[in-house]
């Protein structure tokens, strides 16, 4: 296993090595507006299956493993602080986090990954939800309509149950409270990510913007992430209530939750596909 230690400007050197194994990152010190006080991390995930960590602790990644795969998602293990990557063959890769299955061989396209309860949750295009070691309380197979899939999910931290969003913007709830959606309405952006937020819960669309049901809002990246880059991903901060914003350079944008370091604009590295709080 390789690990490396990295700060600032001086670590541009390294980022090769980075790029292929992923890699042990330190906190950097927060600025800019949205700058809190220290305390939580993240990963974030790249398509080599690299996982790069910002005041968060590494336990290994998939880069160099997935043949002719790649990875699309990541979820972390709230009791171990371990992860699980999600690939785009089906399969799950476990680090420091029970392995409890996956859909490798069953030919489905799969989207996002969240854990809940000790296991974790596959959602699929289709609107599957399927569960390793989680409880299961439907999906949204056959309900979503022409050219529309499944694009993300988030748990309801209160109850086990789940949120589905759909690329219309739309979100389907099994045993969690709906709270809202932005199904079908004129003029949004397309919606990218979702994630859990109190009692309620966020949707990013991919111009940056976010959009808040029955959960606190700290502002948007929207207007503000340059030609050709769009919002891909979404995390809430657990003890500050806040939530970081991955864009496609890799980059990252903090509202009320401390910014830790991003890959942003660092040449060398492969696409940044998600990112993982807590």
């Amino acid at each position: 296993m390789f690990t490396h230690r990295l700060r600032a400007l001086s670590a541009v050197a390294a980022l090769g090595v980075a790029a292929v194994l992923g890699s042990s990152l330190p906190a950097l010190a927060a600025s800019g507006p949205n700058a809190s006080a220290p305390s939580t991390g993240y990963d974030i995930l790249t398509a080599n299956g690299g996982v790069h960590n910002f005041a968060a602790p590494w336990y290994g990644s998939a880069a160099g493993t997935l043949g002719n795969s790649t990875a699309v998602a990541l979820a972390t293990d709230p009791k171990t602080g371990g992860y699980w990557i999600l690939k785009s063959d089906g399969g799950v890769a476990n680090y420091n986090a029970p392995w409890y299955g996956s859909l490798t061989g069953t030919n489905s396209a799969v989207t996002a990954i969240v854990a809940d309860q000790g296991g974790y949750l596959v959602l699929t295009a289709n609107g599957g939800v399927h569960n390793f070691g989680a409880p299961w309380y439907g999906s949204a197979t056959g309900k979503l309509g022409n050219n529309l899939k499944a694009i993300g999910l988030a748990v309801d931290q209160q109850t086990g149950g789940y949120w589905i969003l759909v690329s219309n913007g739309g979100v389907q709830n099994y045993n969690a409270p709906w709270q809202g959606s932005m199904g079908d309405v004129v003029g949004f952006p397309p919606a990218t990510a979702i994630a859990p937020d109190g009692s309620g819960y966020l949707i990013l669309t991919d111009n940056g913007g976010v959009h808040n049901f029955a959960a606190p809002w700290y502002g948007s990246a929207a207007g503000r992430l340059g030609n050709n880059v769009k919002a891909i991903g979404l995390a809430t901060d657990p003890q500050t209530g806040g939530y970081w914003i991955l864009v496609s350079n890799g980059g990252v944008q903090n509202y009320n939750a401390p910014w830790q370091g991003s890959m942003g604009d660092v040449v060398g590295f492969p696409p940044a596909t998600a990112i993982s709080g807590g």
